[in-house]
């Protein structure tokens, strides 16, 4: 863009205490050189004399404050460059106190009940530790993270069940530091529900911080959950691995079968409507089940899963 080019900013209002609904409004503001988005909002504030709710602090993403829908995606205001139209809105999964500010008080709510303090193996023993910059790597990258909230805004299973990415992550810094011996993988299921997780990758896209959301933090979790035999999802995960090792094929069908057992037959009206819909083979979940799906170069896939389990991460296939 150049300077004096007008952008067009559409933003989403709402104040709960006079308004009966949401609604748009539209401005245009001159664009100067190297604008920010955050800038179109101080614009509108400061020479347009509007009234507008938004939040920030650092300006230099480190805050994690200035997080908002900008054209269906979560963006921080403060670092992104302006488009020549923007439609910006709070972010999604979270009430509304006001036009962009949303209320943070479920997510602290759920981050604290999972403890985010560390738990020490051993007492300290003073400066400095013996530890190793690659020990702490994993639990070095998590604690990078800004508590932006964008992981959870694109979060499509957060809800009552799950906590969302964000808390886990804060999580997943104390389960990945090697200082530490809580009981993180029981709080990742028995508060955090990261089973209904279901790995979209969308968390890690949307970091500005670059964290592996799913790959480091979540992942990890998932890890220890499987090492110490937690439940169903290490159940799940120990029958997806011994998919992977047999057959080379992973039959969601045949997956569902094994991982449930004898419990499937409570899915079995589910089971029924997806077939008369033609989403579920009877005769592919057989296959599986005989072990007749099998990849043509097995061997590759053994291969590989040793060279994976060689490096210390044999629990993640």
């Amino acid at each position: 863009m150049q300077l004096g080019d007008i952008v067009k900013v559409t933003i989403k209002k709402y104040d709960p205490s006079r308004d009966a609904a949401p609604y748009y409004q539209t401005y245009q503001v001159p664009y100067t050189r190297e604008m920010r988005i955050l800038e179109t909002l101080d614009y509108i504030v400061e020479e347009l004399g509007e009234s507008l709710a938004y939040q920030w602090y650092c300006g230099v993403k480190k805050c994690g404050m200035c997080g908002m829908m900008v054209n269906g995606r979560p963006t921080l205001g403060c670092w992104e460059a302006v488009e020549p139209e923007m439609v910006i809105e709070p972010l999604a999964n979270f009430p509304v106190i006001r036009d962009l500010v949303i209320d943070r008080g479920q997510y602290l709510q759920n981050m604290l009940a999972l403890r985010p303090v560390l738990q020490r193996v051993r007492p300290y023993l003073g400066f400095p530790e013996a530890i190793t910059g690659e020990q702490m790597a994993r639990s070095a990258e998590a604690m990078h993270c800004i508590e932006c909230l964008l992981c959870v805004a694109v979060c499509p299973t957060y809800g009552p069940e799950f906590v969302g990415p964000a808390p886990l992550v804060q999580l997943a810094r104390f389960a990945l530091d090697p200082r530490d011996g809580g009981p993180r993988a029981k709080l990742a299921v028995n508060i955090g529900g990261i089973e209904n997780c279901v790995s979209c990758y969308q968390c890690s896209q949307a970091c500005p911080m670059d964290i592996h959301v799913l790959e480091t933090c979540i992942d990890g979790l998932r890890k220890q959950i499987v090492e110490q035999n937690l439940g169903d999802i290490a159940h799940h995960h120990t029958v997806y691995k011994e998919m992977v090792l047999e057959q080379g094929v992973v039959n969601p069908s045949t997956l569902m079968v094994r991982s449930l057992g004898w419990g499937v037959f409570k899915e079995l009206p589910l089971a029924l409507r997806s077939f008369f819909r033609g989403r579920l083979s009877f005769w592919k979940v057989l296959k599986g089940l005989l072990k007749l799906d099998r990849l043509k170069k097995q061997a590759e896939v053994e291969e590989l899963a040793e060279a994976v389990h060689e490096t210390g991460w044999g629990a993640d296939l």
